[in-house]
């Protein structure tokens, strides 16, 4: 990825925040104009540090090597502390950033991309079921990259199968009654053997979020 030149500000979401030593976090940018970026935060009790799933508008210059960036402007326009409060949904919520690291260097729309993720962490932070969020997040995101997901991966489930995916990927959130999400976690797993296997998708294992990734 170049790293070469100043930027301006631009508008993204926080795909993850790890500690780089005793003196940096390094952050997992994913903005609207230039796609997924990592840069350098040093470390202060001054600031607070950007979180996961902030939406927030960020400018970053590089060293003088020009091989790293570091952030040089932060302003924070969302943070979603809730997501933090469950297990469940922290996990989900990783699961998905940690796939969209893998594959949006290049990514055609970034914009796209950006306000998917934002509608994907609104939902999971208002405690919507977070297993049929992620399920309706890869299935977008599988059409916004032209795949054929539901002419492939939808016509190779069983019929039963099929119902249940047709009836999370159609109806609100905030409609789904715990039974009807049960299935969204196994299908959603699915859609992502499906995206490595025969979509060329990096599928990353399971990721953790202790203190090294926030």
């Amino acid at each position: 990825m170049a790293m070469s030149s100043p930027t301006p500000e631009e508008r993204g979401i926080v795909l993850g925040v790890e500690e780089r030593g005793e003196r940096f976090w390094l952050l997992h940018w994913l903005g609207v104009e230039r796609g997924l970026r990592r840069g350098l935060l040093r470390r202060s009790r001054k600031s607070a540090r950007p979180d996961f799933l902030d939406s927030a508008r960020a400018r970053f210059e590089p060293n003088r090597s020009g091989r790293e960036l570091f952030l040089a402007e932060y302003h924070l326009s969302c943070r979603r502390t809730a997501v933090g409060r469950s297990y469940e949904r922290m996990q989900v919520a990783h699961r998905v950033a940690a796939l969209v690291r893998a594959n949006a260097d290049p990514w055609p729309e970034s914009e796209e991309l950006v306000e998917l993720l934002e509608t994907f962490a609104e939902a999971v932070a208002a405690g919507h079921p977070a297993e049929p969020a992620r399920l309706k997040t890869l299935f977008r995101m599988s059409r916004m990259q032209g795949l054929p997901v539901r002419e492939d991966w939808w016509v190779r489930l069983p019929p039963s199968d099929q119902r249940r995916a047709d009836l999370l990927l159609a109806r609100p959130l905030a409609e789904l009654a715990e039974p009807e999400s049960a299935p969204a976690g196994d299908l959603a797993d699915r859609l992502e053997v499906w995206l490595g296997t025969q979509a060329g998708f990096r599928v990353p294992a399971r990721p953790g979020f202790g203190a090294s990734s926030r």
